[in-house]
């Protein structure tokens, strides 16, 4: 078988977003600070007279291909507004983009270099060289000072006063317990231009988690936070899908109220983040309206007669079934092969079911199976059973109506007494045993049983049904079993390969012999994890001749080798055994 994630208004008020509290670091203390100092003089400017704006034109001479507001060579952006690095297009009414299409022209850079309307790292580079050479506050932040200097240099432009605007006063309140503020992003400028911290709260040390709810049927009516020990605890964790441990099932604990967060998070209830609150009860209640879970669950197949055999793919089914909204989904339900007891261990009649084990699903779109029971290396065992459906969710089962029947599979191949995997090195002895059912011949591969070896490399003419011993040879050993004119079918054991180390053990000539230089020398030795051997002749420990060099080894890794030669035979060997040559 088979193996198988705020400013503005008369006078001048301050905005009151922690602007300087938020600061992390000296730099941007410094940033911000300059960044008031710039809107209070853009302020200032408005309660004195002002010139009248008056556009530039264009002289008759000088082509319009510059537009309004140019005064050759340097491109006069209308600038309005405060920007620095995070700043886009969208949020700045297009400044960026004007911005940088100045900075492009006053350092004559390549129109690909400072573009998109973002204001990134390259267009806080250029903005900082600007303000070091005209001798102004160098934090990269084009500010009113830098937007005037901008206008002086590029034609003698005037700076667009920013309209008046009323911006709201910031009022954030502190994060949860365990909670802090960490930035989400660039700091969020509204269409009247005002600017406010984009912030969020975050756990202290606890990862951000994402949650998959799932219907439970279940309608919430109160509220709950961590600390509380309630039995509709155990349904909250339920719908948030977490896992849950039977000694907290009802405790509202820190986990339960990260899973909150989770939830809260992804439909934007965070007003009161982590408390099962009653806007957070409206959402989880109004997707469980449009999922309800049907009031039972009846098994289909099988149900009753049939014959399926292990090892061959089988699908389990049940009704009613579906998804979107689910019905019974299969990632809720539990199969389970139990057998029907009619006598009790007392001797006694009775009528009650034993659980085998749970069915295995394969993890395709519905349960399907080859009927490994609790693991993929456990196989049910040839008889009458029942299917038992559990639907952990609404706590609904049925049994078949009536048994049904697990053939034994056309081939069942073991080694060593196992369906696999094992562990083995080439060369190991192994016992290979198979039973069959309506076949009438075998061949096995990756092993030695037997004694025909045919031309792919099988050994075969086997019987149906054997027990031998045999040598493991490599890869996974594969049997397959035909009957003449129905087909052929197979069953395998995978193989983990154990390293060992290649070895070479002299049988014979091992010491004491003698031999005529003029007959035939016969040598053997065992080896493992060998492709070819040299031999050779030495005299009192020294080197002599080459009998022969890489010789290719034929065999079976653990086997003995056998070699033949005769000493006087060998290239460029004369006289042994007389004279000097004798020893």
């Amino acid at each position: 078988m088979l193996k198988k994630i705020a400013f503005a208004g008369a006078g001048l008020a301050l905005l009151a977003s922690p602007l300087i509290s938020s600061a992390d670091t000296l730099s941007d203390l410094q940033a911000q600070i300059q960044a008031l100092m710039a809107q209070i003089a853009a302020l200032q400017g408005q309660t004195q007279p002002v010139a009248p704006n008056t556009p530039f034109s264009v002289p008759p001479q000088q082509p319009d291909d510059y537009g309004t507001g140019v005064t050759a060579p340097n491109y006069c952006p209308k600038l309005s507004i405060t920007m620095q690095r995070g700043a886009r297009d969208a949020t700045a009414g297009s400044q960026v983009s004007e911005l940088q299409a100045f900075l492009t022209s006053y350092y004559n850079l390549d129109e690909n270099i400072v573009v998109g309307g973002y204001f990134g790292n390259l267009t806080h580079k250029y903005v900082v060289r600007f303000q070091t050479e005209q001798g102004l506050p160098t934090f990269g932040i084009a500010g009113s000072l830098t937007r005037a200097k901008i206008a002086q240099v590029c034609g003698g432009g005037t700076v667009v006063p920013p309209e008046p605007r009323v911006c709201p006063v910031a009022i954030r309140t502190a994060c949860p317990t365990g909670q802090h503020y960490e930035t989400a992003g660039p700091d969020m400028v509204d269409s009247r231009g005002c600017r406010s911290p984009n912030l969020k709260c975050v756990p202290d040390t606890n990862p951000i988690i994402t949650v998959n709810e799932r219907c439970t049927g279940v309608t919430f009516t109160s509220n709950r936070r961590q600390g509380d020990l309630a039995a509709d605890v155990f349904d909250i964790k339920k719908f948030l899908n977490m896992p849950v441990i039977d000694t907290t099932e009802y405790n509202f604990d820190s986990s339960t109220e990260l899973y909150v967060r989770a939830f809260q998070r992804k439909y934007g209830l965070e007003a009161n983040a982590g408390v099962w609150d009653a806007m957070t009860r409206a959402k989880a209640n109004a997707i469980n309206i449009q999922c309800q879970p049907t009031s039972g669950i009846t098994v289909t197949a099988p149900n009753g007669g049939e014959q399926w055999e292990i090892g061959q793919l089988n699908t389990i089914t049940w009704t009613p079934y579906g998804y979107n909204p689910n019905t019974n989904p299969a990632n809720d339900v539990d199969v389970y092969l139990v057998s029907r007891m009619t006598t009790c261990t007392t001797g006694l009649p009775c009528d009650w079911y034993s659980t085998i084990g749970k069915v295995m699903d394969t993890g395709k779109a519905s349960l399907h199976t080859y009927f490994n029971i609790n693991n993929f290396s456990t196989w049910a065992e040839p008889g009458e059973y029942y299917i038992r459906v559990y639907n952990r969710v609404t706590d609904k089962a049925d049994f078949s109506d009536a048994p049904f029947t697990l053939l034994a599979p056309r081939v069942d191949l073991k080694v060593n007494g196992s369906n696999g995997p094992i562990s083995a090195t080439p060369g190991d002895t192994i016992q290979v045993s198979w039973r069959t059912r309506d076949v009438e011949r075998c061949r096995i591969y990756g092993a030695k049983v037997g004694t025909t070896l045919l031309p792919d490399g099988a050994y075969g003419n086997l019987s149906p049904n054997g027990d031998l011993r045999g040598v493991y040879l490599g890869g996974h050993i594969r049997m397959l079993c035909s009957k003449y004119d129905a087909g052929e079918w197979g069953d395998s054991v995978s193989v983990n390969l154990v390293s060992v180390p290649a070895s070479l053990q002299i049988t014979s000539p091992n010491g004491g012999e003698q031999f005529n230089p003029d007959s035939w020398v016969n040598g053997s030795f065992e080896w493992r994890g060998l492709k070819s051997f040299s031999y050779a002749l030495y005299k009192d420990d020294m080197f002599y001749a080459w009998i022969a060099k890489d010789t290719p080894i034929v065999g079976n890794p653990g086997e003995t080798y056998n070699f033949s030669f005769v000493p006087n035979n060998v290239q460029g060997v004369t006289g042994l055994g007389n004279g000097s040559n004798e020893g």
